[in-house]
């Protein structure tokens, strides 16, 4: 006990303690405020929200990541991360799919590193194939869909920020 009384009476104790409750009371009111946003959440979506979606497609003993989505406001949820995750353990339980296939990664970390990270997240072990090509069927919308449709993103991008301002 006596160890103890020593230890309050020491000036450097008592100021990390005082640090460590003001930390503590950051926290408290951070987490007011996110308990005030969910009760919001919950207000305006009574049945639920949804947040992530995957389409997965499996053959034998594969399965397939098509796509994923989730939305972008979700506080650093990783919603995607956490149904693929389920989504894989659901999978390998009730079919017995033993390897994912999330495609490939790019080479382009600059605007997929985003991609790239969620897919290495799981820690794959990386096959090199030979590589992909076009063979299009109709020179019209192989046109439309690598020369008009980038434009017409590009331009919906443009008007997107200049509404934001």
């Amino acid at each position: 006990l006596t160890g103890q009384l020593e230890t309050l009476n020491n000036p450097k104790r008592i100021e990390n303690v005082q640090k460590q409750i003001e930390s503590l009371k950051v926290n408290i009111a951070k987490y007011e405020k996110e308990i005030e946003r969910v009760k919001g959440d919950l207000e305006q979506y009574p049945e639920g929200k949804v947040v992530s979606g995957a389409f997965v497609v499996t053959y034998l003993d594969k399965a397939y990541y098509l796509y994923g989505a989730n939305i972008t406001d979700d506080g650093g949820l990783n919603a995607n991360k956490a149904l693929v995750s389920w989504i894989m353990q659901t999978l390998y339980d009730e079919k017995g799919i033993r390897s994912f296939d999330f495609f490939g990664v790019s080479e382009d970390q600059e605007h997929h590193g985003g991609i790239n990270g969620f897919k290495q997240s799981f820690d794959p072990e990386l096959v090199e194939y030979i590589g992909e090509f076009d063979m299009p069927i109709s020179k019209i919308w192989f046109e439309m869909f690598h020369t008009w449709a980038p434009k017409a993103v590009s331009l919906k991008n443009k008007l997107l920020v200049r509404r934001r301002k």
